[in-house]
């Protein structure tokens, strides 16, 4: 299972509350913010303003926006998002997305690092090769003096 970041978990989690709790009656039913702070155990509040902002930017909730009285509800888009798993579903593919880019990273490196070896390697067999060449141009050589020495 993939490490899904912690503001898409949270997003999806304050739709379940809306969209169960607008589930429980007949007609809309609006959530005071202490009471979906309560239902999210782990969140701090200022984080939990933050998503609150973000669904209603994305228009999935609206608030009424009476500062300490404020009241949250669900709209269709957030209903079709809480469904649709939408906030999930991104955090999977994010998280795909920052795996994806990582062994980009890591691969590029390694074959950078084969490529710089090989040439290494290259250049040091390349010197040898033209140190044998070499000895064996001196041995051709001598051969060749023995041999006009003797006629």
């Amino acid at each position: 299972m993939l490490p899904i970041k912690k503001h898409y978990k949270i997003r999806h989690k304050i739709l379940e509350t809306l969209y169960l709790l607008d589930n429980e009656t007949t007609c809309a039913k609006e959530i005071h913010f202490n009471e979906i702070y309560k239902r999210l155990p782990h969140t701090d509040k200022i984080y939990l303003l933050d998503n609150l902002q973000f669904l209603i930017d994305a228009k999935e909730i609206t608030c009424n926006k009476k500062y300490d009285d404020s009241l949250f509800l669900i709209l269709g888009n957030g209903r079709s998002a809480f469904i649709e798993r939408k906030y999930l579903i991104e955090g999977r593919k994010k998280s795909l997305e920052h795996i994806y880019d990582n062994l980009k990273v890591v691969s590029t490196a390694v074959l950078l690092i084969i490529a710089v070896s090989t040439f290494l390697v290259n250049i040091m067999q390349t010197q040898e090769n033209k140190n044998q060449i070499n000895q064996v141009k001196t041995r051709i050589d001598s051969l060749k003096m023995n041999f006009d020495n003797g006629k």
